[in-house]
């Protein structure tokens, strides 16, 4: 019988897509039949569709509306490219839910399941649906996460029952952050494992596999912005830097809405703005970059992997930490960005940065054989 990932298939993010992808590889690297549970709730499916039903007041479901009415042919680009990527390499459960009680009238026939990565147990984007907690009816198996994530390092009190009822009992838990295993701890009082995220578990040559050939024929500084209010202070760091290397910068946005919906600001002063790319051309553009500037963790494991001279962002605008990128490059023996041009040709010990990727990925492995080996007791 497989195994089911329950995870963030359908939020059209890299990240979220990338990490999917990883994961299932993985699990099947150490002998775990799976597919990914094709699952696509309204918290996810409102954020592409034209007309919002969320509980939002009426001026933002207008301007919302109108925005998602005049620029959806771009929206769906991006989504198609998505869609042919998770065609071509994620093996999808025969059946895609919608709902909870799809899910529950589903008559699932999983032996086990695996709940993450990414922040399925962050019940402010999920609006605390069972399914990621693996706590809803129909879903009778084993349960196990992996490098899971809650988004935050507390739970308000009057979730608190809600969330140690859906995951006491589990045969194991892995989650990404330290703090999220002492928020486990404090739930339910288990010792999870802190584990990698899965876009660590797969080497550099394993991402080769899906790259093309080079898109950009000039040599180019690669910007990769996830949060709305660093798309300025992203680009004016990659001009100041472009002022002396001479070459060309490419854009890419994470999500498809404010500023990076359009990447006006880019487009104007001629740069490439690629908003409606999919996961293997984001890979390939990523390999074939000279530089990388970002302000993303996942931005940071790409430039790691394929050993590009790269900048993350240590804070950002509001003045609050970087937490994910800086931790990784903490663990990878590689001081933090400190905003300046200057440590972006600091020379890279990159024999000593695969060692210590190579050790997390171990530890990651090993944890996928333990949910093998209890699934098969």
């Amino acid at each position: 019988m497989k195994t089911a990932i329950v995870t963030f298939i359908r939020a059209y993010n890299f990240g979220a897509v990338l990490q999917c992808y990883a994961l299932q590889r993985a699990m099947e690297s150490v002998g775990i039949e799976n597919e990914v549970l094709d699952y696509y709730p309204l918290c996810f499916y409102n954020d592409y569709r034209l007309a919002a039903n969320r509980k939002w007041s009426l001026s933002r479901r207008l301007i919302r509306n109108l925005t998602r009415f005049l620029f959806f042919p771009l929206i769906y680009r991006r989504i198609r490219h998505f869609e042919r990527f998770i065609s071509a390499n994620i093996n999808l459960s025969m059946k895609q839910f919608r709902s909870n009680k799809e899910i529950e009238n589903g008559r699932l026939d999983y032996s086990a399941y695996v709940a993450g990565s990414d922040q399925v147990w962050n019940g402010k984007l999920t609006d605390q649906d069972p399914v990621f907690f693996l706590a809803c009816k129909g879903m009778n198996g084993k349960k196990f996460s992996y490098a899971a994530s809650f988004g935050d390092s507390n739970v308000s009190g009057d979730l608190r029952d809600k969330y140690v009822q859906a995951l006491s009992g589990w045969e194991g838990y892995s989650v990404r952050e330290k703090s999220g295993a002492e928020l486990l701890n404090q739930l339910i009082g288990v010792n999870a494992e802190v584990n990698c995220d899965p876009t660590l578990l797969l080497k550099s040559s394993d991402w080769l596999k899906l790259t093309g050939q080079r898109k950009h024929k000039k040599p180019y500084i690669l910007v990769y912005n996830v949060k709305n209010a660093e798309f300025d202070r992203l680009l004016s760091l990659a001009e100041k830097i472009n002022s002396e290397k001479e070459m060309d910068i490419v854009m890419i946005p994470s999500v498809m809405a404010g500023k990076q919906l359009l990447g006006l600001p880019a487009r104007r002063r001629g740069y490439t703005y690629l908003s409606t790319i999919g996961p293997d051309d984001y890979l390939t553009y990523f390999h074939d970059a000279e530089y990388v500037i970002s302000d993303s963790f996942h931005g940071t494991v790409f430039s790691l992997l394929f050993h590009k001279p790269f900048f993350v962002l240590s804070r950002f605008s509001d003045g609050s930490a970087n937490a994910r990128a800086n931790e990784l490059l903490k663990l990878v023996g590689i001081q933090e960005n400190d905003g300046t041009i200057e440590n972006l040709d600091r020379e890279i010990d990159w024999l000593a940065v695969d060692h210590k990727i190579a050790e997390m990925r171990k530890q990651g492995l090993s944890y996928l054989s333990h949910i093998e080996t209890q699934i098969n007791l």
